[in-house]
């Protein structure tokens, strides 16, 4: 049998099919879904590969909208400040424990999704510089947990906006997160045989998944857009600090 039809194939179908419905619905969801998942069945390197690649490639689908309806203002110095730390999450990993940074991550998205449900929001407007430091905290996440969306979601959901332009900002973002992420790849020969034949078998549940959580958004998902997203991080926090 091939490497990538290995046993755990058929939970990562599911896995990746759970994620892409909650990537296609809201926007952003997915690596806090796969991330902590797929890394139970394969190495922690090989499993942001995958992601990143599949993701990549799904967000096509995801882009017109979205180049739309994002405020650009925002999301340029977002994808700056990201792509000049995401590199050095991959030398913050090798330093510290990966687990106590989870939990820390963990604590600090509890706290601000309580903030947000008590009805915190950011006192003033977001202006280019905290867009970029927010990019970059995103990008050290990123490159240290496989994980870029906790800062960017929880600022872009403490300010006004439209649902639209929240939901477009982040998928630009995540796009242009793992287009970085590819370049880094094929720079340090991370894309071998078996990472690119198992992305190709899981990529196809993931679009479906995909366009079934685009086609609930569009069906009614701005009215619950909001609850969903502060739903779906609290959730995650919770399950990595309990993992």
């Amino acid at each position: 049998m091939p490497e990538f039809l290995d046993p755990h194939l058929l939970g990562a179908c599911a896995l990746i099919a759970l994620a892409a419905v909650v990537r296609g619905f809201s926007g952003f969801g997915a690596a806090m879904i796969v991330m902590p998942g797929l890394s139970l069945l394969y190495p922690p390197v090989e499993t942001v590969v995958v992601f990143v690649m599949i993701d990549l490639a799904a967000n096509l689908q995801l882009l017109p909208p979205a180049v739309r309806d994002a405020d650009w203002r925002r999301v340029v110095p977002m994808a700056i400040g990201a792509t000049l730390c995401l590199p050095l999450g991959w030398q913050i990993i090798v330093a510290v424990d990966p687990a106590a940074m989870r939990r820390a991550i963990a604590v600090v998205v509890l706290l601000l999704v309580v903030a947000l449900v008590a009805g915190w929001r950011w006192p003033r407007p977001i202006g280019r510089g905290l867009s970029f430091a927010t990019g970059c905290v995103s990008g050290l996440l990123a490159g240290s947990t496989g994980m870029a969306g906790p800062p960017v979601i929880l600022m872009l959901m403490s300010t006004p906006g439209t649902v639209a332009q929240v939901r477009g900002a982040l998928i630009l973002f995540f796009f242009w997160v793992g287009a970085v992420f590819l370049a880094i790849f094929a720079w340090t020969g991370r894309l071998d045989a078996t990472a690119l034949l198992r992305a190709a078998v899981l990529l196809p549940v993931y679009l479906a998944g995909i366009w079934a959580g685009s086609h609930l958004f569009r069906r009614g998902g701005e009215r619950h857009f909001r609850r969903a997203a502060l739903t779906i991080l609290a959730g995650v926090a919770l399950a990595a600090l309990l993992a």
